[in-house]
């Protein structure tokens, strides 16, 4: 198998969202693997998949934007190094047979062994970041689409990295510490046609517009391990008509999608509630990272509609009637 890379620098997030977009899409057709090594440029800040923009707080003056992959929100400009690997399965690097839930943990693993290579003994503690002596210099997250193709991103602060050796230097030896000894890798360069491609590649929307409906019910805020978990309610009669669900998880996300779609006309039951999410996230196929139990979702849902008010969540404040987390 042949996989291909591309080392590019002082590239502008929108620009590298849509190289990243483009080539998952490439990688299901075409079946080979592909790297995006970038150097970010400007001032930017991203935002989850699923995280909601008026609840972030972000200072004005930095523009935001919104990866493709889940998780919380963190620097996506100059002095940070976005690792996009785009493959046609999410196992198709690693070791067959590993659940969805362990593929951070195992795709972080080349690049741990390359920090320590680099003098950085990174540590990745389980969930969405990498430190050292405990001080946080990169963040992890993906998305599995679904026909199986995976995005894997890591975004490492560069300073410090590229103080040791150059940017190629790192990329390539990364690239050899994937565990499949078969795969050939090959430096690409995008063609005229698919810089056309890529320009023409819509980013994700901001916001939802039911965001603003003012029937929308909102939860408290739920303290998950790697941040906040919060829904928005829509109700007919003692059933959900609609459901928005916010957060700082990590998931693929045709999975949320397809809870959301499922929840409709679910009556306003815990046990109901509970059934449709398992019946989503027992599939083998879907995972997600960063709640303590799937619990959090009826616990949520119900407390949106009013009927399990927790006074031991953090209190919710309501701007326009869109909620914000506590500054």
């Amino acid at each position: 198998m042949t996989g291909r890379y591309l080392i590019q620098e002082n590239i502008p997030a929108e620009e590298e969202l849509k190289q990243a977009a483009y080539l998952l899409k490439k990688t299901a057709q075409t079946k080979e693997p592909f790297i995006l090594a970038t150097l970010l440029s400007g001032k930017t800040m991203s935002l989850g998949r699923f995280q909601q923009a008026r609840a972030t707080f972000i200072k004005p003056d930095r523009p935001m934007i919104r990866r493709w992959t889940g998780g919380r929100a963190f620097p996506y400009g100059s002095g940070m190094l976005s690792l996009c690997l785009m493959a046609p399965h999410w196992q198709s690097l690693i070791q067959e047979g590993i659940p969805p839930h362990k593929i951070l943990n195992r795709y972080v693993r080349p690049l741990l062994t390359t920090l320590k290579k680099w003098g950085l003994p990174a540590f990745y503690g389980g969930r969405d970041s990498l430190t050292v002596s405990r001080k946080p210099i990169g963040y992890l997250t993906f998305d599995v689409e679904a026909n199986n193709a995976l995005l894997m991103q890591s975004v490492l602060e560069s300073q410090d990295l590229l103080a040791l050796r150059p940017l190629q230097e790192f990329v390539t030896t990364w690239i050899q510490n994937f565990p499949r000894q078969d795969l050939r890798w090959e430096a690409f360069e995008f063609s005229k046609r698919e810089k056309e491609k890529i320009d023409s590649q819509p980013l994700l929307s901001m916001e939802d517009p039911r965001e603003h409906d003012p029937k929308m019910l909102w939860s408290d805020l739920c303290e998950i391990p790697i941040g906040q978990f919060y829904a928005g309610l829509q109700l007919e009669g003692q059933k959900i008509k609609e459901v928005l669900l916010f957060g700082d998880f990590i998931a693929n996300s045709p999975a949320v999608s397809e809870l959301e779609e499922n929840l409709k006309g679910c009556p306003l039951e815990w046990k109901e509630i509970g059934r449709r999410v398992d019946q989503i996230f027992t599939n083998p196929r879907n995972v997600i990272l960063g709640l303590r139990s799937l619990r959090a979702f009826p616990d949520t849902i119900l407390n949106a509609a009013g009927k399990n008010r927790n006074p031991s969540y953090p209190p919710l404040i309501l701007r326009g009637g869109i909620p914000h987390s506590p500054p």
